[in-house]
């Protein structure tokens, strides 16, 4: 009894151990992000191609691209009409955080932008998108990449877009300042994402303009992003089904899915976005 005591209680210090590194410790948080998405991205996802929470209803360009991920495609429509459709044609595109790849082919291929690429931290995710979209190569490639430290000259790209990534990296200020430098003169920065309460939001503002950014549109999107989680839950459910049973109760809450505390929590103190910044 005394060891199970013993044992019970050195789990406990190390939960507690693990939430307060995770919560003040960005190189810790940003250790276990790398590894933690690098080994989502190598479970078993079939046809699936998107990961986001979805913006709901769904239109019928993102019906007919990917009826099953119809949800998840809307949020990178909603993303490109933010901006407006005629100012991503023939443009040089960057997505970070891309994942695998489909809500970025879907904004390719809608769009028409010269040159798009997108870069994810995950090696898993980016040799998936490699292998899938190789016959697009010349116009759509992936690099393995550090969103605090793109691999990329300054001023290179006209639009650089982030869907549902940055709430998550350790270091948004620099972020920021990295996405300002390599976007040219009078280029966009375009994100959908989300940050816990009125504080949340002001920090990230007051970080992109300390970036040299300057806010052009701004719209609220929460309540379509709970009811794309509402109306999805089924088909989330039956992908978190498919991977290891010691992570499902964790991947449940992860994909938001109805019901969870997850949901909950964000129902009532989170905000999605979605933003569109310029370069002066």
């Amino acid at each position: 009894m005394k060891v199970f005591l013993v044992l019970l209680l050195a789990l406990a210090l190390a939960v507690v151990a693990f939430m307060l590194l995770f919560n003040f410790s960005p190189a810790f948080k940003r250790t276990f992000g790398k590894y933690f998405y690098n080994w989502l991205y190598g479970l078993r996802w079939g046809v699936t191609r998107t990961n986001n929470y979805g913006y709901g209803p769904a239109g019928p360009e993102a019906s007919a691209y990917a009826p099953d991920e119809r949800y998840q495609v809307q949020l990178y429509r909603e993303l490109a009409a933010a901006l407006g459709d005629e100012r991503w044609r023939g443009q040089t595109v960057l997505e970070v955080g891309c994942g695998r790849g489909g809500g970025l082919h879907f904004l390719f291929q809608l769009l028409h932008p010269s040159h798009t690429t997108g870069l994810d931290f995950s090696q898993n995710a980016i040799g998936d998108c490699q292998a899938h979209y190789a016959a697009h190569r010349e116009r759509l490639h992936f690099v393995q990449g550090d969103s605090l430290a793109l691999p990329f000259d300054e001023a290179a790209f006209e639009i650089v877009c982030n869907v549902e990534s940055s709430h998550i990296y350790s270091d948004q200020a620099k972020f920021l300042r990295e996405v300002a430098r390599v976007l040219r003169p009078g280029g966009h920065f375009v994100i959908a994402d989300y940050r816990r309460g009125g504080e949340g939001l002001d920090r990230f503002k007051a970080d992109v303009q300390a970036a040299g950014l300057t806010l052009q549109s701004e719209r609220n999107i929460s309540k379509e992003v709970l009811a794309a989680c509402k109306a999805d839950t089924a088909r989330r459910a039956a992908l978190v089904a498919q991977a290891p049973a010691f992570a499902r109760n964790y991947l449940m809450e992860y994909v938001m899915a109805d019901g969870t505390q997850e949901f909950k929590n964000f129902e009532r103190d989170y905000s999605y976005f979605v933003m569109v910044f310029e370069k002066g």
